[in-house]
């Protein structure tokens, strides 16, 4: 794959949401915006397409710390405020995310899914709950493409692999942490605490995420100079003629 050479300037975030950031990468707009969850980054690239191409359009970016119950509102508030400003595309950047509540890693899977399943939680009494998407999400059409690393884990992996594995979106990064078990934790009287497993997770495809987690679709490291190529490749992804019609 041969990325695009970007250059991006990033403006000071004069507010942020609690687990919500989110950015625009666009070819013109050299504004920023004091919001609670906006974050505008440039990007100096052609503003026409070449010859036979369409012209770039512009990346809505956003970066998911925790799921919490307030996550999903916070996405789809954010996209509907920055689409009206020219964003065509999606990058789910879940890179960090060590995971939070299953019922906030469920919603927002449904967001951008069409039907399907989700999770399955398998129960230590050997009972199960399945969880789908029933219809189509409000963001279900919108090219997407998913950032994930090392540190992506637990509830961030449920969503990654919901969305990988109904065909929705692809991953790009590095291969997730692997963390899919819930676990009850029980104080002891010398202070020291009991950890039990109550429920493991298993994907679309059934299998565990547990101790192995997620191998990308694009594997793709930062560069030494720091640069962000997998969001470099993502956008490269979003941006070809196959996703874009």
């Amino acid at each position: 794959m041969v990325l695009p050479s970007l250059s991006l300037t990033v403006m000071p975030l004069l507010r942020s949401a609690e687990n919500v950031v989110a950015r625009v990468l666009k070819t013109s707009d050299h504004s920023v915006r004091s919001s609670q969850t906006t974050l505008v980054v440039p990007i100096s690239a052609p503003t026409e397409g070449a010859a036979g191409q369409p012209p770039p359009f512009a990346t809505l970016v956003i970066a998911v710390s925790v799921f919490s119950e307030k996550t999903r509102d916070e996405i789809l508030l954010e996209y509907r405020d920055l689409a009206s400003r020219g964003a065509t595309a999606f990058v789910l950047d879940l890179r960090g995310n060590g995971g939070g509540l299953l019922d906030s890693a469920v919603s927002v899977s449904r967001l951008f899914m069409q039907p399907g399943l989700i999770v399955v939680e398998h129960q230590a009494d050997s009972s199960e709950k399945s969880f789908s998407a029933q219809s189509p999400g409000e963001l279900a059409e919108i090219p997407l493409a998913v950032l994930v690393d090392g540190a992506t884990a637990s509830a961030a992996e449920v969503v990654a692999a919901a969305l990988q594995q109904n065909d929705r979106a692809p991953l790009i990064g590095l291969q997730t942490f692997g963390k899919g078990s819930v676990q009850v934790i029980l104080p002891l009287s010398d202070g020291s605490s009991l950890h039990v497993t109550s429920a493991e997770w298993f994907t679309p495809h059934a299998e565990t995420l547990n101790g192995v987690g997620l191998e990308p679709d694009v594997h793709v490291e930062r560069a030494e100079d720091g640069s962000d190529t997998p969001l470099s490749a993502a956008r490269e992804w979003l941006m070809s003629p196959g996703v874009r019609n």
